[in-house]
């Protein structure tokens, strides 16, 4: 059996949702970067993703892709009356 996209989008949905709800949400998201933080001993990130394989090479693309889209914000009229009432 085939599952559309859309149910798996609404069911992800709905758990990040009740998870955002939850009192201790901050305290747990906390303790899992923490914990995962300690794994790693005296290793930098750099160093744990360079053992799994993962080069840093994404950074080039992330901050090309960021720009563009500020850009693109800057371009929109709801950019220019933000900016506007920012420096008025």
């Amino acid at each position: 059996e085939v599952i559309e996209p859309h149910y798996l989008v609404d069911a992800m949905t709905e758990t990040v949702r009740a998870l955002l709800k939850r009192d201790s949400f901050q305290t747990e998201i906390h303790q899992l970067v923490s914990s995962v933080m300690d794994s790693f001993g005296d290793k930098s990130l750099f160093d744990v993703m360079e053992e799994a394989g993962i080069s840093d090479d994404w950074r080039a693309d992330t901050e090309e892709h960021l720009s563009s889209l500020v850009l693109q914000f800057f371009e929109t009229e709801r950019a220019r009356e933000w900016l506007s009432a920012l420096l008025a």
